[in-house]
This record gives structure tokens, C-alpha cells and sequence, in this order.
């Protein structure tokens, strides 16, 4: 009977984890916007000026040349203020760039059957800023089932990278992707907005060296795995993961976790220090607010440790089916909750 007993409680408790969920508006206070200082805007290039002869002003066609041509052309721009339709080879930014959303403002992607792509492009540059951007990607209305690899702002092996309240939802991957390209990206700050409805991550950070994030929402990450808020997941022992603060950040109703880190592929020969520290952390009605997975399986015990710590101070957890999970072992570094 003991042993009926705890199959029940076990699968019930997995039943409920693994329930699907459905998307929540989370409520208007969780959601921040920071100041930005208006001369940021002086001088700046309006790329309404690149659109052709009798531009429509509904997000009905697609002009993504046209606003490449004047990213390319100008240091400074200011996208047109209202929807603009992009296509899957996206806007690449380069560097020095800074592009600036108006309040009607927002890139709005054609449905593409592609399972990787961008809408915002930063990779290998650097000095760069994106104030306010409202990007809207194609979940709903993606062609065909490939891929999960579709991002709001692509960022890889760039440096100094500044995007203040990102309205970024409905991505078929991520809403922002922070990687390697030649080397980790480095000083990269995100503040204030909000990261909604996207089918895999809202923020995958998978190498970086320097990451500030603050004031951030993201929500209703939900489709495939990992479904998670804020997910650290290197993708090999090149990646780095260090000098992270997260202040202020809250998560809410992500399928699987508020904020997941997962280090396996850190491991190698040489030593790896990892640094990740939460400030005022809260999710509320994510299956799982935290979830933090090591486990060294690798024959070659030669093998260096992943050392540093992973701290979180002032986290408040609610709603949540499964309480915080740690499952790391001695060649990972010490977690503080």
C-alpha cells in the first residue's frame, strides 16, 4: 500500500508539473519601463525617408531592404513610427549603431517557414544601442513545424551592447539569444520592458563575459522545452558564463522554469569560473521558479571543475507547482539561495 501510495503522490505531482499551460496577461505593474535620455535622439536619421513612393503605414508589406539601407547608410536612425513588415533575413545592425523605436514604432515579421532566424541582428560588432523596440515575431502564424530558432534580437560575439525596454513576443525561438560567434559576447545590459509569449525562451544567454540585466519582465514563454524566462545553457567548453547580475527581474507563468541554468557543457580541460547573482528576484506562476541542473557524467575524470558561485538574494517565489530544484554535484559551482 505505501508503495501505491507513493506512485500516486509521484505521478501526480509530475502530472502536475508537466501540465500544459495556457498564456496569462501578467499583471500591468510587473511591467517597467526605465528612462532613456531624450538627446539620444538628436540627430537622428528617420528611415521613413528610405521607404518608396506611397508607403503603406500598416505592417502589410514587406520593406525590409529599404530600412537596411538606411541602417547600413547611418550611425543614427529612427525607425518610421508605425508597424513595418520584415522578412527572415532581418535588419543587421553594425557598429557604433544606435536605433531608436518611436512610440508607434515596431517590426512586425512576414510568416516564414524558416526555424532559425532574427528580426534584430548584433553579431561581431560593437557600441551598440536599441531604445525602445517593439518586435513582433510569427508563433502564431509560423509555416510549418521546423525549427526553434527564431529570434528577436540575435545577439553573438558582440560587445558593449545597450537595449533599453525591449517589447520583444511571439518569436518562434527566443526573444533575445546572447551567444558565441569567435568569442563570447561581453558587456551586454538590458533594462526595463517587457519579453511576452514566446515559444521557447524569452532571454537564452549561452555565452557572455559581462551581463547586466534589470527591470525585466518576461512571461508566458510556453511551446517547446526548455519554455523557460531566462535560460544559461553554453553550448560547449569555449562558452563563458561570468560576471552576470540580475537585479530586480520577474518571470511569470513560463512552462517549464523562471530561470534555468544548466552548466554540463562547461566542463573541459581547462578552468571555467562561473558568476551569477540574482538581486530581488521573483516569478510567480511558472511551473518551476528555479531550476539548476550539473551533472558530470564524462569518463575523463581529468577534467577541470566549473568553479564560482551562483547566488540569489531577496527571491520571493508564488503560484508555482514545483518548489526550486538543485541538482548539481561537486564539479559545479556553489549555489546560495
Amino acid at each position: 500500500m505505501k508503495l501505491i501510495f507513493f506512485l500516486f503522490v509521484f505521478l501526480g505531482v509530475q502530472c502536475s508539473y508537466s501540465q500544459k499551460k495556457s498564456f496569462q496577461n501578467p499583471p500591468a505593474s510587473y511591467s517597467r519601463i526605465v528612462s532613456v535620455d531624450e538627446s539620444s535622439y538628436k540627430d537622428a536619421v528617420d528611415l521613413t525617408n528610405y521607404l518608396p513612393k506611397g508607403y503603406v503605414k500598416n505592417g502589410s508589406i514587406d520593406y525590409t531592404a529599404y530600412l537596411q539601407k538606411g541602417v547600413s547608410e547611418n550611425l543614427k536612425v529612427l525607425m518610421p513610427n508605425f508597424p513595418i513588415m520584415i522578412n527572415d533575413k532581418g535588419i543587421s545592425l553594425g557598429n557604433n549603431a544606435t536605433v531608436i523605436f518611436q512610440s508607434g514604432s515596431e517590426l512586425k515579421l512576414k510568416p516564414t517557414g524558416k526555424g532559425s532566424y532574427f528580426v534584430l541582428g548584433v553579431r561581431n560588432i560593437s557600441n551598440v544601442k536599441i531604445i525602445n523596440p517593439k518586435i513582433v515575431g510569427d508563433k502564431d502564424e509560423h509555416l510549418g513545424n521546423n525549427g526553434e530558432w527564431g529570434m528577436g534580437i540575435d545577439i553573438r560575439g558582440a560587445q558593449n551592447v545597450t537595449i533599453y525596454n525591449p517589447n520583444i513576443k511571439s518569436c518562434w525561438g527566443d526573444g533575445i539569444y546572447i551567444g558565441h560567434s569567435g568569442s563570447s559576447s561581453k558587456n551586454i545590459s538590458l533594462y526595463g520592458g517587457v519579453i511576452n509569449n514566446n515559444r521557447r525562451n524569452g532571454v537564452s544567454v549561452i555565452s557572455v563575459n559581462g551581463l547586466i540585466i534589470s527591470k525585466l519582465l518576461i512571461a508566458n514563454s510556453l511551446g517547446v522545452n526548455p519554455g523557460t524566462g531566462i535560460d544559461f545553457e553554453p553550448n560547449s567548453h569555449s562558452n563563458d558564463i561570468d560576471n552576470v547580475i540580475i537585479k530586480d527581474l520577474i518571470t511569470y507563468n513560463n512552462m517549464k522554469n523562471g530561470v534555468l541554468i544548466h552548466l554540463d557543457k562547461l566542463i573541459g580541460k581547462e578552468e571555467k569560473n562561473v558568476g551569477i547573482r540574482f538581486e530581488n528576484f521573483q516569478d510567480f506562476n511558472s511551473s518551476r521558479p528555479v531550476r539548476i541542473t550539473g551533472q558530470f557524467k564524462n569518463k575523463n575524470r581529468s577534467f577541470k571543475k566549473v568553479k564560482g558561485e551562483i547566488i540569489f538574494n531577496g527571491s520571493k517565489f508564488s503560484g508555482n507547482a514545483s518548489s526550486s530544484a538543485i541538482n548539481s554535484d561537486a564539479y559545479f559551482p556553489k549555489v546560495k539561495m
